[in-house]
């Protein structure tokens, strides 16, 4: 049976370095929860103290109504997948799956049931007496999965599980760990850097920076209304603006403002617009109505879009590293651009978020932070 996982004020050091400051976060009973964030956030070392395997020195963290702090790790009855896999070498597959059952008292005829049920579910049947070695890389994947699911374990912790295969085999085997979480209906906190996975495989993603939990909500409330613009930032791409707030309308420039139905009502003066490169719309600069001037730097082919990079004039974007991008529906689309055209840019102010320009925090209405 699953639990709900309960980490309150939970809090990591290493000698005088905190890496994780009084985090608190609630995975409900069964869902699929993923740990999003850059290299060193602290995504790994919160999976690690659930899992037991690295000391917590402050707050607690629970399964259910029971405090696991100074529970071992062989004892909480986790299925864990690591992003080497960490199979035996020595051993086949299907004495991979069922070593773990060893340790639990399984009687023989419940454990090869369960085996064979296992190999079935994550396809490897047929691979049952094959060597790791002889396996690909998505195979090995399955194994290590079966074996952490074949164990029945209240929580299925996951760190990086699809890093080392492929872009193609990345979209398969994430598939079939949700279809299989899903199936099974094990409480799962994943670890990733992969903004699409996260937002393709989750039922709430929280995204970390520095130790600290900037954001907690489903892939789209994430995408659609982050809390802040690192969030904002590090979810896809966003183009930055700085602009200015008047009653319920957002002014880029002189001569352009868009109206801002989500904007809170106290939201007025400096502030920060966050766009993404699909809500710009764009049309020929002899069309008539209020618009944003630009000029096509750079222009992308992407199959069914067409990314275009663009200087825009009369509007102060953010200092970046990364220029103003645009995307272009090509089946929709009236008019195809090239590099030095003019363009008239427009925006939809329903798609649009506005945050404040001290803090970064989101000026909308009804933004999900937990």
């Amino acid at each position: 049976m699953s639990q709900e996982i309960i980490i309150k004020d939970a809090v990591k050091r290493y000698g005088d370095n905190t890496v994780i400051p009084a985090l608190s976060a609630d995975i409900r009973n069964g869902e699929f929860f993923t740990l999003l964030g850059p290299s060193g956030c602290g995504k790994t070392t919160l999976l690690r103290m659930i899992a037991g395997f690295n000391t917590i020195e402050g707050g607690t963290i629970s399964f259910g109504s029971t405090v696991i702090n100074d529970v071992p790790a062989h004892k909480r009855n986790i299925g864990m997948v690591f992003q080497d896999y960490a199979l035996f070498p020595h051993l086949t597959v299907e004495a991979n799956v069922r070593y773990g059952l060893k340790f639990r008292d399984v009687p023989k005829a419940e454990a090869d049931a369960r085996v064979d049920d296992i190999l079935k579910v994550t396809r490897i049947d047929q691979y049952r007496d094959r060597l790791p070695e002889a396996l690909s890389g998505g195979q090995q994947q399955r194994v290590a999965l079966a074996r952490a699911i074949v164990i029945h374990p209240t929580v299925l912790l996951m760190d990086e599980p699809l890093s080392n295969l492929d872009a193609k085999l990345r979209i398969e085997m994430r598939t079939v760990i949700r279809d299989i979480q899903r199936e099974n209906g094990i409480t799962t906190v994943y670890v990733t850097h992969d903004q699409e996975e996260a937002l393709a495989i989750s039922d709430r993603i929280a995204v970390m920076n520095a130790g600290v939990i900037q954001q907690i909500a489903s892939p789209r409330a994430i995408y659609s209304r982050p809390a802040n613009t690192f969030v904002a930032g590090f979810i896809g791409h966003s183009d930055f603006f700085r602009v200015r707030c008047e009653g319920g309308r957002v002014r880029f420039s002189e001569s352009y403002a868009v109206a801002v139905p989500a904007l809170r009502d106290d939201a007025n003066g400096e502030a920060v617009a966050g766009v993404r490169p699909e809500d710009f719309c764009i049309m020929p600069p002899a069309d008539e109505g209020p618009c944003l001037r630009a000029k096509v730097l750079k222009k992308v082919f992407l199959g069914r879009y067409i990314n275009y990079q663009i200087a825009m004039d009369g509007c102060e974007p953010l200092e970046s590293l990364e220029p103003i991008e645009l995307s272009q529906d090509i089946s929709s689309a009236a008019h195809e651009f090239f590099e030095g055209d003019e363009i008239g840019v427009t925006l939809r102010g329903d798609l649009i978020n506005v945050y404040a320009a001290d803090t970064g925090a989101s000026l909308m209405k009804e933004v999900a932070a937990r």
